[in-house]
């Protein structure tokens, strides 16, 4: 309600286009802690008037500011979030933003039939988040690869993952990141026939 009552505010005095965009962001970050689905709009929303503006770094941001990170679409590929998501790849130049795009990339891609393509995203997003020293990356990485490469001949490695991430998240002051991993970890300890650490 408040970023709302901000931009509400902003338009009304016309101010500067970066602040709009900057409100835009964390009313999408917002809406996504929230369950709210206008995150998508709004994502969509920040990510165009970054591009416009010409800011790398709001473009990003605008990009990941409303992606689901864990939870995937499953019915159809959205594919104007998809071609904000590589225009954000072209201009991201750090080894964490690279791997955090990678990464939701290949989760927005989870209807597609390319296998293929979305398990080389998601083994590139991994290499740079390593690469980036980040635990933070490395967890957004490793939560989101979950649905981007979930098969059955993937669980034996999605179990590997998901126990490297629950050691990240420990070390993470973080309650949503833990969540997100417990969550992976019990639905690959399902799909192995471990009741037990599924309901850990």
């Amino acid at each position: 309600v408040a970023y709302r009552r901000a931009l509400s505010d902003a338009g009304a005095r016309r101010g500067s286009l970066l602040h709009e965009c900057e409100l835009l962001i964390r009313l999408a970050e917002s809406e996504y802690l929230a369950g709210d689905p206008a995150r998508r709009s709004t994502g969509v929303a920040a990510a165009r008037l970054a591009d416009h503006l010409g800011d790398r770094g709001l473009l990003v941001r605008a990009a990941l500011a409303g992606s689901r990170q864990i939870d995937a679409a499953t019915t159809r590929v959205d594919s104007e979030r998809v071609a904000l998501l590589r225009r954000a790849l072209e201009i991201a130049t750090t080894p964490s933003d690279q791997a955090r795009v990678l990464a939701v990339l290949a989760s927005e891609l989870v209807a597609s039939p390319d296998h293929g393509e979305r398990r080389k995203l998601s083994d590139t997003a991994v290499a740079l988040a390593r690469a980036s020293g980040d635990a933070l990356t490395l967890h957004q990485v490793l939560a989101a690869r979950f649905s981007a490469i979930q098969a059955p001949d993937t669980l034996h490695e999605r179990l590997s993952n998901t126990c490297e991430d629950l050691a990240l998240v420990a070390g993470l002051d973080d309650l949503r990141s833990r969540w997100g991993a417990l969550s992976n970890r019990s639905m690959a300890s399902l799909e192995a026939g471990d009741d037990a650490e599924s309901e850990r």
